[in-house]
């Protein structure tokens, strides 16, 4: 009967790994739709310009409140960073006195973006793929 409660266990330990392997699937699609969003809204503006990140946060929830899945302004924050790191060469921020962070960037590529988010995508999606163990 031990050993009975013991593969139970580990039967719930599996099933609760492999939903989070879901949720954390979901998400990062979640985010890679948003990203894509969030370029858009940021390709609108006139670029090599100073854009406070409150700004930018400001904006983009308010542009996708309309949208399937509306975001808060920590997930705007999270996805302005992860565009910064992925268009490291085009988007560029600083923190200025207060630690407020300013982004500017140059002539923003669609093309370009697009294919780093699919790259992006296939490595995360790879690199949390549920062994099952």
């Amino acid at each position: 009967s031990q050993s009975n409660l013991l593969e139970r266990l580990r039967e719930r330990e599996r099933k609760s790994s492999a939903l989070l392997s879901q949720r954390q699937r979901h998400y990062q699609q979640f985010l890679t739709v948003k990203m894509k969003q969030v370029f858009g809204i940021l390709h609108s503006l006139p670029w090599n310009r100073p854009y406070t990140v409150t700004y930018l946060t400001g904006l983009v929830v308010d542009s996708l409140q309309d949208s399937n899945n509306p975001i808060g302004i920590s997930e705007a924050e999270e996805i302005l960073e992860k565009l910064q790191s992925l268009l490291c060469d085009e988007i560029s921020f600083q923190i200025v006195d207060g630690g407020l962070k300013v982004y500017r960037w140059t002539q923003l590529d669609k093309d370009s973006l697009s294919a780093k988010i699919d790259t992006m995508s296939r490595e995360e999606l790879t690199n949390n793929v549920d062994t099952g163990l």
